[in-house]
């Protein structure tokens, strides 16, 4: 399991290595994962899940992104907070989660 960046697979890491010690074709993965993700929005971190059998395929499976990036996005902060529960760095209102 990983999770990656919409459109941003590359060889470099965490993606190469991982996929390097389980003898995969990187390349492939990175312009397939890319592919796959064109739908949506640029750097949106997409939780995955590579199945390697051992005739070095693939089974690439995509799940939806975080509930913790999108509750973020809607508060409008890029770090949660330091200390939890004594904290504050946003507020949602419900219309902002319907």
């Amino acid at each position: 399991r990983m999770s990656i960046a919409a459109w941003k697979a590359a060889p470099s890491p965490p993606v190469g290595p991982r996929l390097g010690q389980l003898g995969l074709p990187i390349m492939q993965f990175c312009k397939e994962f890319n592919e796959r993700t064109a739908a949506f929005i640029l750097g949106v971190p997409v939780n995955t899940r590579i199945t390697a059998y051992e005739d070095r395929t693939y089974k690439l499976d995509l799940f939806t992104p975080p509930t913790s990036y999108f509750i973020k996005r809607c508060a409008g902060v890029e770090r949660a907070a330091g200390a939890i529960g004594k904290e504050i760095v946003g507020k949602i209102s419900p219309k902002m989660v319907y």
